[in-house]
């Protein structure tokens, strides 16, 4: 897969949830392929996902409001489908640990993710 031909789109909303010197530039893209919304992981290592949608149409499990989270690995170059290509996520928020590392406490304060990521 070439990521260079996927259309981004401007839902994606990143909210950093480690310290800004722990971790200070993000590898996952909010992108459309195909038919599908995705998060796309173009860092050259694994990282794991948490992420949710606010006022979700299609995938209502996944409700930032409701503090239903989805978590999970990614490994380079791969994609978590999120939703289809008209937004059925609702807005999307997520925050990234690097190499594949799980994260803990998250938890949505209303307006954002926020977690830990290991060292």
């Amino acid at each position: 897969m070439n990521i260079k031909h996927l259309k981004k789109i401007a839902l994606g909303v990143l909210v950093s949830l480690v310290p800004a010197s722990a971790f200070a530039q993000t590898c996952v893209e909010l992108t459309n392929y195909g038919r599908q919304q995705v998060l796309i992981n173009t860092c050259p290592y694994a990282v794991t996902l948490v992420h949710c949608g606010v006022r979700p149409t299609g995938n209502s499990g996944l409700d930032c409001n409701r503090n239903h989270l989805g978590t999970g690995g990614v490994r380079s170059g791969g994609m978590v489908t999120v939703g289809d290509a008209l937004g059925s996520y609702g807005r999307v928020y997520w925050f990234e640990c690097p190499g594949g590392k799980t994260p803990s406490r998250t938890r949505w304060t209303g307006n954002q993710i926020e977690g830990e990521c290991p060292r």
